[in-house]
This record gives structure tokens, C-alpha cells and sequence, in this order.
């Protein structure tokens, strides 16, 4: 089963592209990367999430462009918060650049404060002090100025008796004195600082003095930064029942640990591994393995073992945390899969603006699937049994705020019980809604997904039908996030229809269910889950299906 968190992840608040750096570029980028988290209207969706009218820089008086550099680097680096509550990188859409970071934050002070006065150019914005640090180079460079200042002036009147000396010249008895006059101030000056250096050797020392504090100071900074040449440890955990039809109830339980490390600025390792407990022992697998590596904003390169990109639902919502009922579309599990969770091969993916709008892709080249003796496939692909290679991937894209579509597809070949090498074709399609409203005082999520997959009919008598399969799953859930009571604002409820329709053979029989759950959130990243599945199948037994889960994500 798998159940994973990425924090490509956290690709899973949602990955889009850059946009033009306008105002209204900014707000798309906050409602779509932004909102889910902190609500529209900067107040906070869930408990615990700081208030933006109130958090500092934008209404506490510390409003300069010093301190919205310094919210510069809070969101492209993250906040990693001893609470329950952390803010991942770019608030976990690695496809943001720069300038849709200054954009947003424009947005948001404008939005807060009506005041706009950010800069839109800040250079090496990966190298801001703190506040206070900045004030304090400041006070410095305040008193240097005026010490270069009155060394200017000593010397300027040095130059003026010169000056004299050369207008006043009537006679060598003139001379003489002036002569004399001037030696008298050089010596005055030697005498009045003997073994002290001069002003400017004392400013030029100074100043070299105040580069390497900056320099000392930038390279700690960086240092302490989350994710650079460190490991962070995410993840979730959970424990639920199940009680089904014609099986036994069971307990169960398990641990999916998520491993980061950060090298490079633009280099990105990441790998999960699942602890779940199956039968008699603990079943361990290795998830995810994968090395990421950022070209530019547009184009992420990504080798190893990754989520499927041309399946939404597993790529961005299967985690048990983010999962709103216990288990997954039945298009998702098992033998009737339509499509592989994972692959292993390489990826490469991104983001591009379109006008106004926003859209991704991925593509991917990866070992294909095996054909099974009923004319299943089989996703393990660990190894490649011939040298056709599966090529699929996804286009997405996100017209609106909060709503998007893609289109998805793989191509391989499989063998089957002849060896004769046959084709195998998938096209999905997906849908993704995301809405919070005043009018219905909550938040409403839609999800629906679409598969068929084709495979090319054999010459063996076992698998002479035609191998046409489709399903896939509708779903819509609703929270009251905006209602007064505590109590109701963490309640949730959802409801989902999924199904399977199978080659006409008498080996398989197509299937319909349809769950209701209400679910309780302790927490932001903490969801108790209540649900029940009702079974429609043809040609086989029905299993109406009791699930309790706990989640909990970190």
C-alpha cells in the first residue's frame, strides 16, 4: 500500500510555474500556494498558523523593504517551527522563483496594509542579515562617514595655507615665513598624534574590519539555513481498524520515515522508506529514491524511484494525512491498478506561465509493466524484462486559482504467455477544485480521476479477448472551516464514488463503491478518520467495509 509524503511534497499543496511579476500575478500565486494554509484573507485556515495582519512587517510598525527581505528569505528557505506547525520551502512549491516570491509578498503587503514599497530588485537576496545586524552596519558606516569627513577637512586646510603661500609672495622675507609657518603645522600635526596611524589608515581598517563581520555573519547565517548540507527527517504515521464483509476484522499500523538532504542549492536527494505491518511480520519497502537536480525555474531533472507523474492521486494526495477517507480509489490498489504508483527511470519536469495563467508538465522514461497469466499488469518494476522502455507523462493546467486539469498517458510493451511483444496504452485525466467562501462559511475540495488502459489483443488462447479496461473516482469533501465553534470548524465530511469496469471475460467482474467519512482534525497534520464503504460487484461476492484511522503527518 502505498501511502507517502513527498515533499516534492509537498508538490502537494500544489505545483505550478512562475508568473509575470504583477499584482495580479501575486495574488494568484497566494491564493493557489498561499491561501490553504494562511486563508484568503491572511487571518489563518487552521489553528496555529500565524495571523498576517498581525505578524511582523506588515502592521507592527516594521514595515521597511530591510524587513520584507528578511520575509524574503523566511519563504524561499522555510520555517521550521518547534510547534506542531512548520512552513516548507517556497511553503512546499519548489517550482516558485524569486521574483513569484517579491510578487506575493508585494501582494501581501498590499493586501494587509494598503502600502506598496517593496523593492522589486534585490540583489543577492540570499544574503540578508537580520534586523538587527542591519542597523547595527548602519550606526558603523554612519560613524566612518564622519571620521573620512573630518579627515577631508584636516586636509583641505593644508591645501588652503598652500594656496596662500602661492598668492602671497611680495618678497623672499614672505616666503621665509610662510616657509616657517608651514613647518610649524606639520610639526603640530606629528606632534599632536606622534605613534597614532592616520584617519584614513584607521577608516580603510575599519572598514576591511566591518566586510569580514558581514562575511563572518552570512556564512553562519547560511549555515543555520533548514536543508542546506543537512538531513531533515518528515513523514507521517498511522494505526487504524477495518472491518469487511466475508473477512475478518483487523487492527493495523504504520510508519513511512522521509528523508531529505540538501546539498546544492539546486541539488535535492530525497528517499522513503514503509513499515507496515502485514500477516506475521513487518513488511519493509523502499518507497522512493531519488536525486533531484533544478536546471533553472522551468526545468527539474530527477533520477531513480519516483511517483508516477501521470497519476495525480498518488503523486500528490495519497498520503494517509492528506487522504481524506482510509483507503484509495480502487483504480489505485491491487489487481485491478489501471496504472504503476511509482517508476524507475527519469523524470523531467516544470512549470511555464502562460499569459495569466499557469501550466506543467512531466515526462518520464521508465522500466514497464509485466503482463500477467489472466492478462493483468503487473507494476513491480524493479527490473525490465525487454528493452521496450514505458515513456508516458502529464500536461497540466491551472486556468483559475485553486482549479486545474491535466492529461496524462504511458506507452509500453508487455509480453505475454508466447512472448510475442504487445502494446500496452493508458490515457488518464484529472481534476482538481479547491474553494474557500464566506457564502458557505467552510471550504470545499473536488477530486475526480479518470483511467483506460488498452492492451493489445493476443494471438494465445488465454488472452484472446479484448484487454480494455477504465475506472476511476469522483470525490468531494466539505469543511466548515469559517464557523465560530472550534468543535465544528475541525469537523469534515466527504464523499466518494469509485469504480471499475474489466475486459468481458468471465475471469474478472466490474465493481462500483461509493464511501461516506467524517473525519476530526486534532491538529492541522493530525485527522481521525470515520467511514463507511458500500460494494457493488458483478460475479462476485460484495464487501461492505468499516474503516477507523488515525493519521499524523511531521
Amino acid at each position: 500500500m502505498h501511502k507517502i509524503l513527498l515533499p516534492s511534497i509537498l508538490i502537494l499543496a500544489s505545483s505550478v510555474a512562475p508568473v509575470c511579476a504583477t499584482q495580479h500575478a501575486g495574488e494568484k500565486i497566494f491564493e493557489q500556494s498561499c491561501a490553504a494554509c494562511h486563508g484568503s484573507d491572511g487571518t489563518g485556515a487552521i489553528a496555529g498558523v500565524p495571523d498576517l495582519t498581525q505578524f511582523k512587517g506588515f502592521k507592527s510598525g516594521e514595515n521597511s523593504d530591510a524587513a520584507l527581505f528578511e520575509h524574503f528569505s523566511h519563504v524561499k528557505q522555510g520555517i521550521k517551527s518547534s510547534g506542531p506547525i512548520s512552513m516548507p520551502p517556497k511553503g512546499g512549491n519548489p517550482n516558485l522563483t524569486d521574483q513569484d516570491i517579491r510578487d506575493v509578498l508585494k501582494y501581501m503587503r498590499e493586501k494587509f496594509t494598503g502600502k506598496i514599497a517593496y523593492a522589486d530588485n534585490p540583489q543577492n537576496s540570499d544574503q540578508f542579515v537580520s534586523r538587527q545586524e542591519y542597523e547595527k552596519l548602519k550606526e558603523e558606516m554612519r560613524v566612518l562617514k564622519e571620521q573620512m569627513q573630518a579627515l577631508l577637512k584636516d586636509k583641505s586646510q593644508v591645501v588652503s595655507r598652500k594656496q596662500a603661500v602661492a598668492v602671497e609672495e611680495p618678497n623672499v622675507q614672505s616666503k621665509i615665513l610662510v616657509s616657517k609657518e608651514l613647518d610649524t603645522f606639520k610639526q603640530a600635526v606629528v606632534v599632536e598624534e606622534p605613534s597614532t596611524p592616520s584617519k584614513e589608515t584607521v577608516a580603510n581598517k575599519e572598514l576591511d574590519t566591518l566586510k569580514l563581520e558581514v562575511k563572518t555573519l552570512r556564512a553562519k547565517t547560511e549555515s543555520l539555513m533548514p536543508g542546506l548540507t543537512s538531513f531533515l527527517l518528515t513523514g507521517y504515521g498511522f494505526a487504524g481498524f477495518t472491518d469487511s464483509e466475508n473477512s475478518n476484522s483487523s487492527f493495523n499500523a504504520g510508519f513511512n520515515p522521509i528523508f531529505l538532504w540538501r546539498p546544492l542549492d539546486n541539488l535535492l536527494f530525497e528517499a522513503e522508506v514503509e513499515f507496515e505491518l502485514e500477516d506475521t511480520e513487518t513488511h519493509v519497502e523502499l518507497e522512493l529514491a531519488q536525486m533531484s537536480y533544478l536546471l533553472n525555474d522551468y526545468i527539474t531533472v530527477g533520477v531513480g524511484k519516483f511517483f508516477n507523474p501521470s497519476n495525480y492521486f498518488i503523486e500528490r494526495l495519497h498520503p494517509l494525512w492528506i487522504n481524506k477517507l482510509p483507503d484509495q480509489p480502487i483504480t489505485m490498489v491491487g489487481s485491478t491498478r489501471l496504472q504503476a504508483n511509482t517508476q524507475l527511470g527519469v523524470q523531467v519536469r516544470g512549470g511555464v506561465p502562460i499569459g495569466q495563467t499557469r501550466g506543467e508538465y512531466a515526462f518520464y522514461a521508465s522500466n514497464g509493466p509485466t503482463m500477467r497469466a489472466d492478462g493483468t499488469l503487473s507494476f513491480d518494476n524493479f527490473t525490465d524484462i525487454n528493452s521496450n522502455k514505458a515513456i508516458g507523462g502529464r500536461l497540466g493546467w491551472l486556468p483559475f486559482p485553486n482549479f486545474g486539469f491535466g492529461y496524462g498517458f504511458e506507452v509500453s510493451a508487455v509480453d505475454d504467455l508466447n512472448g510475442a511483444s504487445l502494446y500496452s496504452v493508458t490515457h488518464v485525466a484529472d481534476l482538481n477544485y479547491q474553494k474557500t467562501s464566506k457564502r458557505i462559511l467552510g471550504s470545499i475540495d473536488v477530486r475526480a480521476q479518470y483511467a483506460r488502459r488498452h492492451v493489445e489483443r493476443s494471438s494465445s488462447p488465454m488472452l484472446a479477448f479484448n484487454n480494455l479496461s477504465s475506472g476511476g473516482y469522483a470525490q468531494i469533501a466539505y469543511r466548515p472551516i469559517l464557523s465560530s465553534l472550534q468543535l465544528i470548524r475541525n469537523l469534515e465530511s466527504v464523499l466518494r464514488y469509485d469504480w471499475i469496469d474489466r475486459p468481458s471475460s468471465i475471469m474478472f467482474s466490474d465493481e462500483q463503491r461509493w464511501a461516506i467519512g467524517l473525519n476530526y482534525y486534532l491538529a492541522d497534520r493530525t485527522i481521525l478518520k470515520f467511514a463507511y464503504r458500500f460494494d457493488d460487484k458483478k460475479r462476485a461476492l460484495d464487501s461492505d467495509t468499516l474503516f477507523f484511522q488515525a493519521a499524523m503527518g511531521f
